[in-house]
């Protein structure tokens, strides 16, 4: 049951990317079509404020048994959800340097970051909880997205290799969110380079497929895309 609704669904993204195909040769005609597809949720515009990366960490015992703390973290999710965020900052900073560990302080703060666009101040606050948690790839790959916001890719492509390297030996699933941040914030070409080296260290040719589909569709490669998407209607294995 589940493998037949997955193939269903796999087909359904295959008409799409096979209309794109089948058009390409009619400019026009490409230019209706795409308005009329909807992108995978990984390739879609996102808004620039917008991140890939989801903070959601235990939290430590000592900033749970403080009151203090949480009423002044309450204090800055109000500001927030009232658009105050060089309030909710303020408050957030004071905190922070009190409980560097609690990514829920942590995570408020670099989302006040972002949307202030104060991208060196959010850089600076993910390499110290990168730094800090040095097996945690998600604080690698937020430091790469604040370094995307602010204009330095060659930075960002820097630690989206590190994120990369941390994942060597992990298995191919964990390179998910990885993937999913370089295509929201379009290096795509890059997140090849990464599947494929995936597929030639594990030796398979199926790893990540959706993924290097998703990919491929980013850069209007849709013949390769088809190809792949079409390979793993087929794979039975991995139901």
């Amino acid at each position: 049951m589940v493998l037949s609704l997955m193939k269903r669904s796999l087909w359904l993204v295959l008409g799409g990317v096979f209309a794109f195909v089948t058009v390409a040769g009619d400019t026009a005609k490409a230019d209706r079509i795409e308005t009329s597809v909807r992108p995978s949720p990984i390739v879609a515009d996102r808004s620039p404020h917008e991140g890939t990366v989801e903070i959601q960490q235990p939290d430590f015992d000592r900033s749970l048994r403080d009151p203090a703390l949480l009423e002044q973290l309450n204090l800055a999710r109000r500001l927030m959800r009232d658009g105050n965020y060089l309030g909710a900052s303020a408050v957030l900073e004071v905190l922070y340097e009190g409980y560097p560990n609690d990514a829920r302080i942590y995570s408020h703060l670099h989302n006040c970051y972002t949307f202030l666009q104060y991208y060196d101040k959010a850089v600076e606050l993910s390499r110290r909880m990168a730094d800090a948690n040095p097996h945690d790839v998600r604080f690698v790959l937020q430091l790469a997205e604040s370094f995307t916001r602010r204009g330095d890719r060659d930075s960002a492509l820097t630690e989206y290799h590190a994120a990369a390297e941390k994942l060597i030996d992990r298995p191919a699933n964990q390179y998910e969110p990885l993937l999913r941040s370089m295509l929201s914030f379009s290096y795509a070409e890059q997140a090849l380079a990464v599947i494929d080296r995936v597929r030639e260290n594990r030796q398979d040719p199926l790893a990540l497929a959706l993924e290097r589909a998703e990919a491929l569709q980013f850069l209007k490669r849709y013949g390769d895309a088809a190809s792949e998407y079409y390979r793993l209607v087929d794979d039975t294995t991995r139901a």
